[in-house]
């Protein structure tokens, strides 16, 4: 069963739609970088860290491009804004093994370790308000061979803006992960689960994830009584962002499925519940937006 974050209301679980909207004129227009404050990977360790700032503008901003760069031995960068619209939390770093809690957070934006550059479609931009609470997760690995020595994690997350004028309709994310994955030693798996998008819109963009046991990642769209229709498939061990102009949901249901194989020689096998994020997770990532009116919390 693929489990939701929590929406807030406005939202949507599984899509992540933005629907035609009025925009606050005393945006803030340009660009902001958010950068990590750098830290240091041991030799043969893993690290998950986590760092909480506010979005360094006092104006709430429309984001239209995305891009990121960070330091060798990235696994993946996840960028999350408060989920209730909070501002001005306090500042602070810690580390993060556990599943962020998504009843606060709600992604913005997600990235593997090969970087994202990402321009949403002309009259699209991401909202966020100014000062808003902002935390951004990073996942370091300092394994294999030639690893001599410690590694400096350190990058940084670009936001170009626009002006509100130039904004037509909105848009957002969402993400879903499977905690209750079960796979005996030395077997293959499947996982599977589907999740109803209400309303009518466009997907954008969408990102696999998982760690190194998985093999495929497909994810479908279907209407009831019809046969699936697939938009994102890759057998990569990482999974790609693939953007879309043409992927229309309106009464459909939206599906992954993640097929998984025990690395060589682990006699111990898989088992994903609960607040374990160590051992193997299904995620997907949608961004998207509504065809019709009405406005969207994000």
């Amino acid at each position: 069963m693929i489990q939701p974050s929590r929406p807030r209301r406005g939202a949507l679980v599984f899509g992540a739609i933005g629907v035609f909207c009025g925009c606050n004129a005393s945006e803030e227009v340009g660009s902001i970088e958010l950068s990590v404050t750098p830290y240091e990977v041991p030799v043969g360790a893993e690290m998950l860290r986590c760092q909480e700032l506010s979005l360094p503008s006092d104006s709430d901003v429309e984001i239209v491009r995305v891009t990121s760069s960070f330091s060798t031995g990235n696994h993946h960068v996840h960028v999350y804004v408060s989920a209730d619209g909070s501002t001005g939390g306090p500042e602070k770093t810690y580390d993060c093994f556990q599943t962020v809690d998504f009843s606060k957070w709600h992604l913005l934006v997600a990235a593997q370790a090969s970087g994202l550059d990402w321009a949403l479609p002309e009259g699209t931009a991401i909202h966020v308000k100014g000062r808003q609470s902002i935390l951004i997760q990073t996942h370091y690995l300092n394994f294999g061979a030639g690893k001599d020595g410690p590694m400096i994690a350190e990058g940084k997350v670009a936001l170009e803006l626009s002006a509100p004028g130039d904004v037509r309709a909105r848009v957002a994310a969402i993400a879903g992960e499977n905690r209750a994955i079960d796979l005996p030693p030395y077997t293959t798996g499947r996982v599977e689960g589907e999740c109803a998008l209400p309303g009518n819109g466009e997907i954008l963009a969408m990102m696999g994830h998982y760690h190194l046991h998985g093999r495929k990642f497909e994810a479908w769209l279907r209407r009831e009584g019809e046969a699936p229709r697939p938009f994102y498939e890759t057998t990569l061990p990482e999974p790609p962002w693939m953007t879309y102009t043409d992927v229309v949901y309106g009464g459909r249901q939206a599906g992954v499925v993640l097929r998984i194989r025990e690395q060589r020689g682990c006699a111990a096998g898989i088992r994903a519940a609960g607040e374990l994020a160590g051992a193997l997770q299904s995620v997907r990532v949608l961004h998207a937006r509504g065809r019709g009116g009405g406005d969207l919390a994000v």
